[in-house]
């Protein structure tokens, strides 16, 4: 006799994390469900604003993924998804945006420039997310009576 086992299924989690786990029973991991997804969301929003920073720069989009690894930890791949993404959503944007690209490749800043630009962008971004964090968990230290 012979058993066949069905294939193995994904696990659930990072679809729940990313979803959101609304039929969760205990309420901590609804709430570590929702701060996850919600870190995810930020970083992800993250990742578009400095791509959008290196779109401001003229960047392909491989060299706009590896300023991204080198400047800023983020994977490629990463940098790649979010950037498909945004080509689906923006596709007149992305088309016009390669045209200008091919027409002014001579007019491009230098390797050293370039990064030299990124650097500062990914530090002033880098502190505008401390500020803002800090603005947060202060905001949330408040006793609402106070207000």
């Amino acid at each position: 006799m012979i058993i066949t086992l069905p294939p193995p299924t994904p696990p659930l989690s990072p679809y729940l994390e990313v979803m959101g786990d609304s039929s969760s029973s205990s309420s901590a991991a609804a709430n570590a469900s929702s701060s996850s997804s919600s870190a995810s969301a930020s970083y992800i929003h993250k990742v578009q604003h400095l791509i959008e920073k290196c779109l401001i720069f003229h960047l392909s989009k491989e060299e706009c993924m590896e300023a991204l690894s080198k400047h800023a930890d983020i994977k490629p791949v990463i940098t790649s998804t979010v950037w498909n993404e945004l080509e689906k959503e923006n596709k007149e944007f992305f088309e016009a945006y390669y045209t200008t690209q091919a027409q002014t490749k001579d007019d491009r800043l230098s390797e050293a420039e370039t990064n030299e630009l990124i650097q500062k962008m990914i530090t002033e971004s880098s502190s505008k997310d401390h500020q803002e964090s800090s603005k947060d968990s202060a905001d949330s230290s408040k006793d609402p009576a106070d207000t």
